[in-house]
């Protein structure tokens, strides 16, 4: 069993986080019957919404086996096979855990949503790079909605930059290029537009737009 009090002595505590960060309890628990480490995020732990404090969870719990704390959703982006950076998911949810195999309790600062991660601003920036080009004059699309396109298992590696149904599709694995079922319309709507795309040797259009780099993050 881990002994709390020393969790709560070797870790250090922060002063006030920035506005558009919070600071949340991770408590790394290693499932019975494996030796696997999962890490399980905490808010709060009153119905009042006030931050969670490793003190606070060693005092209230440490009598208890068995616990019913709010964990909440953390959304882990990928570049290849690491971890590129978290944000927060609006969902919160119960779940029981045994403290007899909390395997560590640590502070941890993620941003509150995906508009302030590295990976939002980087997207931004190809959204206003598309804004001037001849393809969104001729297109006539408004200011994009940028979004994550997958969250499977609450990871995410692919992102949407939505002008309106005409979409860009940012990808760690393929780069940026445009939405299949986009692409197929605006092939379909007028010849003109295929001068937009790269060619392939054997005469395939690529996805891929002319214009764009391929954006390494």
């Amino acid at each position: 069993m881990v002994e709390f009090s020393n969790c709560f002595e070797t870790t250090k505590t922060t002063n006030a986080e920035p506005e558009k960060f919070q600071r949340l309890l991770r408590i790394d628990y290693r499932m019975q019957r494996s030796d696997n480490v999962y890490s399980i995020y905490v808010s709060h732990l009153e119905s009042d919404f006030s931050s969670a404090t490793i003190k606070d969870f060693v005092n209230r719990y440490k009598d208890q086996k068995l616990v019913y704390i709010p964990r909440k959703k953390v959304t882990s982006i990928y570049s290849g096979y690491s971890i590129y950076e978290n944000y927060l998911d609006d969902t919160e949810e119960l779940i029981a855990i045994n403290i007899d195999y909390i395997y560590s309790i640590s502070y941890e600062k993620t941003p509150s949503a995906f508009i302030y991660t590295k990976t939002y601003k980087k997207l931004l920036d190809m959204a206003k790079k598309f804004t001037k080009c001849q393809l969104y004059k001729d297109l006539k699309v408004s200011t994009p909605k940028i979004y994550p396109c997958d969250l499977k298992d609450g990871t995410c590696s692919n992102f949407y930059i939505d002008y309106e149904g005409f979409k860009l599709e940012f990808s760690y694995s393929t780069g940026l290029e445009v939405e299949e079922k986009s692409f197929n319309k605006l092939l379909k709507k007028d010849e003109k537009y295929k001068d937009f795309f790269e060619k392939h040797d054997d005469g395939r259009l690529s996805r891929y737009l002319k214009f764009f780099e391929k954006y390494e993050v």
